[in-house]
């Protein structure tokens, strides 16, 4: 019995061997995809320069890029899909010079939250980091004096320069 259960497994061993197929790897090289940029500039919330190694939508860059940060900025490239590096620049929109002189500036040093609130691109955010801001601070000498708020930077404060003041 003993000798018939060593046979058994002998047998089965040299079979497995026999009619198994060999386990050589084969290891083949990738050839690399070639790269290419686009620099995204102009008025998108996060200006930068992207690497793909696939073609990609014009739709994706600006999802890439954060979005436009004007909300009347209507451009279309010339072409939808990119398949080599370029340049794409979001022009910023002209703003009509009659319609800022007649809008009464909001002093940021004396606003209240509801004042800071009815400024355009002022957020909830923005408004109560800046009254927070103020409280510990102290007034606001310039405009420039707001890069140091939390959630307020330099596009914001591009934004906002029409309609704000420190005096």
């Amino acid at each position: 019995m003993r000798y018939l259960w060593m046979y058994s497994l002998l047998m089965t061993i040299l079979v497995s061997v026999w009619l198994l197929p060999s386990q050589e790897i084969h290891v083949s090289k990738l050839e690399s995809q070639p790269s290419f940029q686009i620099t995204v500039t102009g008025a998108v919330v996060f200006p930068k320069t992207l690497t793909f190694y696939e073609p990609i939508t014009y739709e994706e860059i600006i999802n890439y890029v954060g979005g436009f940060n004007h909300s009347d900025v209507n451009y279309t490239p010339p072409s939808y899909v990119f398949t080599q590096s370029q340049v794409l620049h979001i022009p910023v929109p002209i703003q009509n010079t009659e319609l800022t002189e007649n809008i009464l500036k909001v002093n940021i040093n004396t606003a209240s939250f509801q004042q800071l609130l009815s400024i355009p691109y002022m957020t909830e955010t923005r408004a109560a980091e800046l009254i927070i801001y103020r409280r510990e601070h102290g007034f606001f000498d310039s405009i420039e004096g707001l890069i140091h708020v939390k959630y307020i930077g330099t596009a914001t404060i591009e934004n906002l320069r029409p309609f704000i003041t420190t005096t």
